[in-house]
């Protein structure tokens, strides 16, 4: 699920709804023009390099949190 209130705030906040745990890679674009964000899993930070994906390679388990925070 995503939760967000973009463009009025740069929080994006992505929770893991699934049923069991997964190991799967995910890719977050973190767009060309958003120098300085900022990407979280569960609290740790993830690196977020503008203009690329940020690929994060884990087991995911319901309920995970992943926080992107983009420059307004």
């Amino acid at each position: 699920d995503q939760e967000t209130d973009y463009p009025r705030d740069g929080v994006i906040r992505i929770r893991v709804t699934a049923p069991r745990n997964a190991k799967t890679p995910l890719h977050i674009r973190i767009p060309a023009w958003a120098g300085g964000a900022t990407l979280t899993v569960e609290g740790e930070e993830v690196a977020a390099e503008p203009g690329a994906y940020a690929r994060i390679d884990r087991e995911w388990k319901r309920n995970d949190t992943i926080v992107l925070t983009l420059p307004m």
